[in-house]
């Protein structure tokens, strides 16, 4: 099947590459490591704080504003804040727009009881790189 983005056909190749590579890792049970950006999104969606929790859109599209500011001003960022031991940034992440990708392949955002895995939030950030890569 061809690819339906509209991007370069090589970015095309990247995506598939890095869905296929995610997924025979997850197969392989070898995506076990931690990463404290993806653990506040995965808060933000399935624990309540000031009795609400945010949907998918709303916690990926607030991350993107933190990771805008903390591209801005590393040091003094709310992101710094929230997750300390989180680096630098080199380019910005489309994550609403990676979401919507994502979710024409996958029903996340349809599902009411089972909240997104860390893998599925992995993968949405890895898209929302290779789109950030296509400029």
């Amino acid at each position: 099947a061809g690819c339906k983005l509209k991007v370069a056909p090589h970015l095309c190749e990247l995506i598939t590459s890095a869905s296929a590579f995610s997924l025979s890792m997850i197969q392989v049970g070898r995506l076990k490591e931690r990463d404290p950006l993806f653990e506040l999104v995965l808060k933000w969606i399935t624990h309540a704080e000031w009795d609400m929790t945010l949907t998918l859109r709303e916690a990926l599209a607030k991350t993107e504003a933190l990771i805008d500011e903390h591209f801005k001003n590393p040091s003094g960022s709310e992101l710094s804040r929230k997750c300390p031991q989180i680096g630098a940034f080199y380019t910005r992440l489309p994550l609403v727009k990676a979401l919507n990708h994502f979710s024409k392949k996958v029903s996340v955002e349809v599902r009411r009881f089972v909240p997104p895995t860390f893998s599925e939030i992995r993968q949405v950030f890895n898209i929302a790189q290779v789109f950030e890569m296509k400029g």
